[in-house]
């Protein structure tokens, strides 16, 4: 049996060591790097954002303002299929140690219960000071979604190929016929409907990231960490193939500039021709960000060994995103406090670096601390 990446049953998986993906690991982390610097340009910067479906797009004051947000696009995409991946590797290594579909089903639940409950937390607290001025509300943010996708996506781990596959398409498709049909952007509707396909304000509360469309690109992450384990080389292999489809298909949508696309085009020029909506991710965006991240797991898969301890900082960003999530929105609030803010991109920088640097003992700490922890420890979910 081959083990094309167009193969849809998979019925022997190859025999691997247990161990992490050292590749997974870096271009997660490198991911939260990216991350890091959308959230530093955020609180230290005003940085411009908001690619919603409806309403006015971000205006960026230069190529710089405009280079700084779109390279961070990457970081959304990649962390929901990325996910997926892991999933699958980390419910077949339960599998070979004895463990039922339930108790693996248990341990999704509870993990993304608690990623959720760290969303609400932190946007709680982030709201204080407009609690204190009388304005109520939060964000739904990207932790919310994928702690979400993490509890469904545990249902649907044994799910054939095929059908993962159809259920990908129909979570794109169904916000491309919804949002161009029926919805208005601003409009009042069910809070369920609006947290399910329908990003945008909420009385005084905003919704940014919807289930359906980032739910897929978990699923992606299912299929992929699939092939990946049935034969990890021969899909790598095929990454760079994968990968220009891929774009070839952004490229198709987007000059077309009607299906797929959310909203088309209103301006002329190059820069109009990228600024794609992220919420929800069109077809176009989420093809040309996993075209870049595909390659990215490529690039990062070839590199010799030998020269993985000089991306140390990835690979522990990359082992804890969680708790890397949670301390970099501090260190940037306390610059920000420090005096540290409205700054201009030429000083953002350095501080966002700054920010980096200072993360890394830390989530070297944590890791080792996290090491000694029992299985079912709170802090492994970290």
């Amino acid at each position: 049996m081959t083990s094309s990446v167009t193969q849809h049953t998979i019925t022997k998986p190859e025999k691997q060591q247990h161990h992490r993906i050292v590749s997974i690991d870096a271009l997660r982390g490198l991911i939260m790097i990216f991350m890091a610097l959308d959230h530093a340009n955020m609180i230290l910067s005003n940085g411009s954002s908001g690619e919603f479906w409806g309403g006015p797009l971000p205006r960026f004051t230069g190529l710089d303002a405009f280079w700084v947000r779109y390279v961070t696009h990457l970081c959304a995409p990649g962390f929901f299929f990325l996910m997926g991946v892991g999933m699958v590797y980390f419910s077949h290594s339960r599998k070979e140690k004895g463990w039922s579909d339930k108790q693996i089903q248990a341990v999704f639940l509870r993990r993304g219960f608690f990623i959720i409950i760290i969303h609400f937390a932190l946007s709680f607290l982030f709201a204080v000071p407009e609690m204190i001025q009388g304005q109520w509300g939060i964000v739904f943010n990207v932790l919310f979604i994928l702690g979400l996708s993490m509890i469904v996506g545990g249902w649907l781990l044994s799910y054939p190929i095929p059908v993962l596959a159809s259920l990908v398409f129909i979570s794109f498709l169904i916000p491309e016929l919804l949002l161009k049909g029926p919805m208005v952007y601003g409009q009042s509707i069910n809070p369920v409907l609006q947290m399910i396909t329908v990003p945008g304000p909420m009385g005084g509360s905003m919704v940014y990231y919807t289930f359906l469309s980032w739910f897929g690109l978990t699923l992606a992450g299912l299929i992929f960490g699939r092939y990946m384990r049935y034969d990890n080389k021969k899909t790598i292999h095929k990454l760079p193939l994968v990968s220009i489809i891929t774009l070839g298909l952004f490229l198709a949508l987007r000059l077309g500039n009607g299906f797929g696309n959310l909203r088309p085009m209103e301006e002329k020029g190059w820069m109009a021709f990228l600024q794609l909506t992220k919420y929800p991710p069109s077809m176009t965006f989420a093809l040309l960000m996993m075209s870049v991240n595909l390659a990215l797991l490529y690039a990062l898969e070839s590199l010799p060994a030998s020269w993985f301890p000089f991306f140390h900082p990835l690979l522990i960003f990359g082992r804890n995103p969680l708790f890397f999530y949670i301390v970099h929105h501090f260190v940037y609030i306390i610059m920000m406090f420090a005096g540290f803010n409205s700054l201009t991109l030429p000083k953002m920088l350095p501080m966002w670096l700054l920010g980096v640097i200072i993360c890394y003992p830390l989530c070297r700490r944590f890791e080792t601390f996290k090491r000694g922890k029992e299985p079912g420890s709170v802090w492994k979910m970290l």
